[in-house]
C-alpha cells in the first residue's frame, strides 16, 4: 500500500479545485466577450480558437501534471520487505512514558501513571537478554533510565517515574521519540523497539509523520493506551491520593480521555502493535509474546520511493500537453 512521507503538501491538492473553477470562470468570462462583440455563431467562426473538447484535454493534463508534482513533494513511498531473519538478535526497548498530568486520573485504577509503572515493571520481569531504557515527556522530554541490562536497577527506579520530573505542562511527544531515538546505537545491529505509554491526548501530526519516519527506519513501534473512552476529571495536583481536580477556564472539572486513534496511528495502524490497557487485559504477556515474534522473525523493511517517478510521468504530461496543437479553424469568405 502507497503512503505520503510528507503528508502535508497533500493540502496543496486544494489548489486543483481551485483552478478548475477559475477556468470556468474564464469560459464564462470568454463568452460574454463573445456575446457583446457581434453574432454567438459569427464570432466563433472567424475567432482564432480550438474546439471545447481539446481546451478541456489540455487544461486536464495541466491539471494532472500538478497533482502529480504536489504528489512528488509529498514523497509517496511503498514499504518493501528486503530480508527476513530467523536467528534470534538482541534488542533493546525503549519505553516513552508521558508523564502529564492527564496521567493520574482514575478511570484506570490506581491511576493510569500507577499502571503504567507496573506494566513496565511487569515487561522488564519477562525479560531475558534485552536492553531497556526510559524517556518521560509531558511538555517537555528527558531521558530518565539510560539503556542497561541491569533489570533491578530498572525496575526500581521507575518508580520514581512521576510528573515531577518534568515540570512543565504540555505534551512534547514529537521531542520524546527523538530523544528515544538517539539512545539505540546507530551502528548496532540490535533490534530497536519503542513502546509509547500515554492516553494519547496530543494533537501534533508532526509527532506521527515523525514516527512514521522511525518506523521506516528499522525502529517497531508499540503503543499503550491508559484510560478509558468516559474519562476522568484531571486531579489539581499530581498526587494520586488527591481529591482536588483541574479546573477549566469556566470553573468545570477538566474530562481527559483515551485517544486510542492517535494511538493507533503512532502504532503504524497495525492492531498487533497497539495495546489498550484496562483493568483486567494483561498486555505486558501479550506485548512479550509479540516482542518474541519481533526477535524471531526479524522483517527488515525500507520504504521504496516513487517521487522520481511521479516527477517523470508529470514531465511527460506536461510535454504532452504542450505538443497538443492549438487548432484554428480557417474561415472561407463564402462561409461568411
Amino acid at each position: 500500500m502507497m503512503d505520503f512521507e510528507q503528508n502535508s503538501y497533500l493540502y496543496l491538492t486544494v489548489i486543483i479545485p481551485v483552478l478548475i473553477v477559475l477556468w470556468l470562470l474564464n469560459q464564462k468570462r470568454l463568452s460574454n466577450i463573445t456575446a457583446s462583440i457581434g453574432e454567438t455563431w459569427l464570432v466563433k467562426r472567424i475567432a482564432i480558437s480550438s474546439p471545447l473538447y481539446l481546451q478541456i484535454t489540455k487544461y486536464g493534463l495541466y491539471l494532472l501534471a500538478i497533482l502529480l508534482l504536489i504528489a512528488s513533494l509529498a514523497r509517496p513511498y511503498i514499504l518493501g520487505i528486503d530480508e527476513q531473519t530467523k536467528n534470534m538478535s538482541p534488542t533493546d526497548v525503549v519505553f516513552v512514558v508521558d508523564v502529564s498530568k492527564s496521567m493520574y486520573v482514575k478511570d484506570v485504577l490506581p491511576d493510569r501513571l500507577s499502571r503504567a509503572k507496573r506494566l513496565m515493571k511487569d515487561i522488564i520481569d519477562q525479560l531475558t537478554s534485552e536492553q531497556v531504557g526510559v524517556v518521560v515527556f509531558a511538555g517537555k522530554a528527558s531521558t530518565f533510565i539510560p539503556l542497561t541490562n541491569d533489570y533491578y536497577y530498572a525496575t526500581k527506579t521507575i518508580e520514581g517515574v512521576s510528573a515531577d520530573l518534568v515540570p512543565e505542562s504540555g505534551t512534547s511527544l514529537k521531542q520524546a521519540l527523538k530523544i528515544s531515538s538517539l539512545i539505540y546505537d546507530p551502528k548496532g545491529k540490535r533490534t530497536k523497539v519503542l513502546c509509547l505509554i500515554s492516553d494519547g491526548e496530543f494533537h501534533d501530526d508532526n509527532a506521527i509523520s515523525f514516527a512514521d519516519t522511525l518506523r521506516r527506519s528499522g525502529i517497531n513501534m508499540f503503543t499503550f493506551g491508559f484510560g478509558t473512552p468516559k474519562g476522568g476529571e484531571v486531579p489539581l495536583t499530581t498526587s494520586s491520593f488527591n481529591d482536588d481536580n483541574e479546573r477549566g477556564v469556566d470553573g468545570q472539572p477538566i474530562i481527559s480521555q483515551l485517544h486510542p486513534d492517535n494511538l493507533f496511528k503512532i502504532a503504524g495502524k497495525r492492531p498487533e502493535n497497539y495495546f489498550q490497557v484496562v483493568d483486567k487485559f494483561n498486555a505486558s504477556s501479550l506485548f512479550v509474546q509479540q516482542l518474541k515474534r519481533v526477535e524471531y522473525n526479524d522483517v527488515v523493511k525500507t520504504p521504496k520511493q516513487f517521487f522520481g517517478l511521479f516527477l517523470l510521468v508529470a514531465f511527460i504530461i506536461l510535454v504532452l500537453e504542450t505538443c497538443i496543437p492549438q487548432i484554428i479553424k480557417p474561415v472561407k469568405i463564402s462561409e461568411l
